[in-house]
């Protein structure tokens, strides 16, 4: 162990284990923040699409990060993940291609493609947080009501959800 470290938390242990206890109630509040916005996106979701969509939580137990996450699985077998992050500086939601029948798509073509679909895309291309393979749509504040972060994850989802064909699956899917 680095012995800079070591000395830090020998000297400052109550301070380190308050910023322990926060950073742990932080994610116990970003967890909530999920479960609820993840409830009304379940709501806004119309039964009927003609792919599946599988969601669930995911969270770094090493990090401040936390992620609603939507899979939206395609009769080839390909899998397009929406995942709305929530971290200290608020919401960002973004998709990738997690298993694909074809060629994984760059996320400018990703974004081309998902838009000639009608998912709604609210940040220009090159806005955000740059995650690398990521198509990134959103991005909210904190403290946003759960009910304008739902309603475009859901937008979102949907759109993809009812997709004749996954990203980068044929040509001819595009309109």
């Amino acid at each position: 162990m680095n012995p800079a470290v070591v000395e830090l938390i020998r000297t400052r242990e109550d301070d380190v284990t308050a910023v322990w206890k926060a950073a742990a109630a932080f994610k116990k509040a970003g967890r909530e923040k999920a479960d609820a916005v993840g409830a009304i996106v379940a709501q806004l979701i119309p039964e009927g699409a003609p792919n599946t969509v599988g969601a669930w939580f995911h969270s770094d137990p090493n990090s401040l990060i936390g992620s609603l996450v939507h899979d939206v699985h395609f009769p080839s077998g390909a899998v397009v993940a929406v995942d709305a992050w929530i971290r200290p500086v608020g919401w960002q939601v973004n998709i990738w291609q997690r298993k694909s029948s074809g060629p994984k798509l760059s996320p400018a073509e990703l974004r081309a493609c998902l838009a000639a679909h009608g998912v709604p895309f609210l940040l220009a291309e090159g806005e955000g947080f740059g995650w690398t393979g990521r198509a990134e749509t959103a991005g909210f504040e904190y403290d946003d009501p759960h009910e304008t972060v739902a309603a475009h994850v859901a937008a979102v989802v949907e759109a993809i959800a009812r997709a004749p064909k996954a990203p980068g699956e044929a040509a001819s899917a595009l309109p």
